[in-house]
């Protein structure tokens, strides 16, 4: 901090008094020691004012020539200054041709070349100075900036971190004296130069020239000498500045004073004669003079600490500021998130490295670049200068969109444009914040899509519980009206013809049943190959070859495959929809393979399934044939979905099915394919540790006459009723019905039956298994079979397990009826 006197009569007396003093001295110069016993100190010097220079004589001058002399006539040294630039005393001082150096700043990396003193002369900052007139006010303003700078100067290599840190592009240019780079920006050559602080204070009023808000780098500034040289000189001169410094020697704070204040102009006696008229007022003035001065050093010192302290508080809060940037700047450096900061012309100004890994470019390529010119590809070049126009006007624009990244590949990603503001307030650019948020968007697809499945499989449940009840009369009459037609009857043909068409239906619906995941029957340990090898020997599969005679099939079975837990008729139904599948995949021929193993899995098969560690049964189908494209593979589980032929296996529900028996047997499905070379499906079951069982054979429909055993039909359908009456009478069983559950508990109450047969649904009243519980409270034991247009719910194993003995599905069929009433009268 500079003080300035402005009392040009003071310094008039006492630069007559000092030359007094001097007058005085010429008399004692016989008691000083002889010049031979005195030690030669070679001190470097060089152009730093007010710190050191050599003044208009060619007399080294400064701060810290005073200090030294000071020492040196306590000491007894003979000094002999050597004058250089800054560069030449740097590199006297390395060799040892120099055997002190002043005013050169301290710092960890100078301190392993030279040795310094302990205590610190001055505190001193760096700052940028601007020619008159110059917009310059902020760090930010010196990107891509020409600057000046003192060659080997510590704050040239304080500025060049710092722009670093900030990733500019400025351009230096060194010179080797301070007064050099005024020189430089009062010239114009360039738009900005680093001084250290004392210096541009001392020096701007003679230069057009002024200085900025920008101050950094606080140093101290210290005696040094070399590395090699012993450490008396640096002891010697460390011991008098703390004398000095603890005021028991006033010297010190009477130099910065006269140092740091501003020069006034004042000359010399013109003549001897009132030089020598003045001792004698000297003399009498000197006490008063004396006392003066010691009251102007005191107030002097009291402002000095005064500024101190506000400059150490201007210090601290610059410390904690760079902190803070420090933490943001680590903060944007490890994020995740692409961040990056573009200017009003479109031209990147900063990117942290996530962004950068993810284009594959170095930052060097990147700063000053056009946000199109990196992000090629990712969006159109008039879109992209929209959003960040949009931005540009104040606004912060959103948006989210596939992009494509050269180390990442493609990318849903989140993306914010915010706009940020100057020191003038005025916008300059915007903040760019991408974040990859692609596993997110595929778990909001998958959950769409499983949302979307449940609520067409709902709706296909619904449809399929009244077909079923409609298709009862299509599959059971015709049985019916066979028994009773005579062998040569015309119309046996047609009624087999209407009783194939109502199976045919009933297959649909079992497919709806197993898309509303309410279709699959009671699960038994099956082995999945016998289940393969069976439908390829079925009349099903031969069918599919009559319509793809150039389609061959191989096949590849684990010979020791673990048995799992399912239902035959689902899975020989999902090994015939992808064969189907396969085939008209290939319309000019080709080969289906399918392969079953035993594998073990730890983690998910893919980032759609995850499916629980264990063992698991592993079905793969593969063809060569046309592919899924990426577009068809996010649909082809929908129902009713299809690009097949119509009419010979189109139906749409092929592969919901698949993925509808699949999610039932609680396993899991993977399919892939590139387009347009085949397609892969790899169907998961998990183990089952039982022994598979083979499936039981149904006698004859002779054998399940009845001899007029008592049963109860209970449904609230009217031509449910009447259709399973009909059977039952035709296969010789007494029958009586009821309407309702409530109905039911009455007429057993009443009357003995020997089986009652319910139906499980029967809204609003009772359902089958809250009847069947009433009704043992009255006939304890009392045997039962329940029915359902669905497979076994969880209130029909229930039922099982409180006692009912069988379990048939709607439509009735003469032998599922028959099957299983004799299979429960003789339990």
């Amino acid at each position: 901090m500079l003080l300035k006197y402005k009392n040009r009569g003071l310094c008039q007396i006492q630069t007559t008094f000092f030359f007094i003093l001097y007058v005085l001295g010429v008399f004692s110069l016989s008691s000083i020691p002889d010049a031979d016993a005195a030690r030669t100190v070679k001190v470097g010097i060089y152009n730093n004012k007010p710190l050191v220079f050599m003044d208009d004589t060619g007399k080294p001058a400064g701060i810290f020539i005073d200090l030294l002399e000071h020492i040196a006539a306590k000491e007894q040294w003979a000094l002999k200054y050597i004058y250089g630039s800054w560069p030449e005393c740097l590199d006297r001082l390395e060799s040892g041709d120099i055997e002190l150096m002043t005013a050169i700043a301290f710092s960890a990396e100078r301190a392993k070349k030279y040795n310094y003193t302990y205590e610190t002369v001055i505190t001193n900052w760096g700052q940028v100075f601007v020619s008159k007139g110059s917009e310059i006010k902020s760090i930010l303003d010196l990107d891509a900036k020409k600057i000046a700078v003192k060659m080997e100067d510590i704050h040239f290599l304080g500025i060049r971190d710092l722009t670093s840190k900030f990733s500019m592009d400025c351009r230096f240019i060194e010179s080797d004296r301070y007064e050099t780079v005024f020189e430089l920006i009062e010239a114009g050559r360039v738009h900005a130069g680093v001084v250290n602080r004392l210096f541009g204070i001392q020096n701007k009023a003679n230069f057009l020239v002024q200085e900025t808000p920008i101050m950094f780098n606080p140093i101290e500034v210290r005696f040094a000498a070399p590395k090699r040289s012993t450490l008396d000189i640096l002891s010697t001169i460390d011991i008098y500045l703390q004398r000095m410094k603890a005021e028991k020697d006033p010297f010190y704070d009477q130099t910065l004073n006269n140092w740091l204040m501003a020069p006034s102009t004042w000359a010399f006696p013109t003549s001897a004669k009132y030089i020598l008229v003045g001792v004698g007022l000297l003399f009498l003035l000197f006490t008063v003079m004396n006392l003066t001065l010691r009251t102007r050093v005191k107030h002097r010192t009291n402002e000095l600490s005064v500024a101190n302290v506000k400059l150490k508080e201007e210090v601290q809060t610059r410390e904690n500021a760079e902190e803070e940037l420090r933490k943001y700047e680590k903060i944007v450096a490890s994020s995740t998130d692409h961040i990056a900061m573009i200017d009003l012309s479109y031209s990147f100004q900063a990117i942290n490295d996530a962004a950068l890994n993810a284009v594959g470019r170095f930052r060097e390529d990147v700063i000053g670049k056009k946000a199109w010119e990196i992000f090629n590809g990712t969006t159109a070049h008039n879109i992209d200068k929209q959003r960040l126009d949009r931005a540009f006007s104040g606004q912060v624009v959103k948006y989210r969109a596939w992009m494509a990244f050269a180390h990442l590949g493609q990318r849903y990603m989140d993306v914010v444009y915010t706009p940020y503001v100057n020191a003038d307030n005025k916008i300059a650019g915007c903040v760019v914040n991408s974040r990859d948020i692609t596993e997110r968007y595929e778990l909001e697809k998958k959950l769409e899509n499983a949302q979307k499945m449940e609520f067409m499989g709902t709706i296909a449940g619904g449809v399929a519980h009244d077909l079923n009840n409609i298709l009862s009369g299509i599959v059971s009459y015709p049985e019916l009206l066979l028994m009773q037609l005579p062998e040569d009857s015309a119309l046996i043909k047609p009624i087999k013809t209407i009783k194939k068409a109502g199976e045919r239906a009933a297959v649909i619906v079992q497919d709806l049943l197993t898309l509303a995941r309410r279709g699959v029957a009671n699960k038994q340990p099956v082995d999945l190959n016998e289940i393969i090898t069976q439908f390829l020997n079925s009349p099903e599969c031969s069918k599919i070859q009559s319509f793809h005679p150039d389609v061959h099939i191989k096949i590849a079975l684990s010979d020791r495959l673990k048995a799992i837990s399912g239902s035959s008729v689902h899975l020989s139904k999902s090994v015939m929809n992808l064969v189907s599948n396969a085939a008209e995949a290939m319309p000019n021929g080709g080969e289906i393979i399918i392969t079953t193993r035993n594998i073990e899995l730890d983690e998910s098969i893919n980032r759609d399934a995850e499916i629980r560690a264990g063992e698991y049964v592993l079905m793969e189908m593969k063809d060569r044939g046309m592919g899924i494209s990426q577009e068809d593979l996010s649909k082809i589980f929908e129902p009713f979905y299809t690009k097949k032929v119509m009419g010979r296996s189109g139906t749409g529900l092929g592969l919901a099915v698949v993925w509808g028996t699949v999610m039932d047997h609680h396993g899991y499905i993977e399919v892939e394919s590139d387009g347009h070379s085949g397609s892969v499906f790899k169907l998961y079951f998990p183990v089952s540790h039982d022994d598979p069982q083979s499936p039981a054979r149904v006698a004859d429909v002779q054998t399940y006459r009845g001899k007029g055993e008592r049963v109860l039909v209970v449904d609230d359908i009217e031509e449910q009723r009447e259709i399973a009456s009909s059977i039952l009478s035709a296969l010789g069983y007494a029958v009586a019905i009821a309407s309702s559950g409530e109905e039911a508990v009455s007429h057993v109450s009443r009357h003995s039956v020997d089986v009652v047969i319910l139906d499980m649904l029967m809204p609003p009243g009772m359902d089958g298994l809250t009847t069947y519980r009433e009704i043992l409270k009255v006939r304890p034991g009392q045997k039962a079979i329940i029915a359902s247009g669905f497979a076994e719910t969880d209130r029909v194993k229930e039922a099982l397990d409180l006692g009912v003995g069988q379990f048939i599905k709607k439509p009735y069929t003469i032998g599922d009826v028959g099957f299983a009433l004799k299979k429960e009268l003789m339990r």
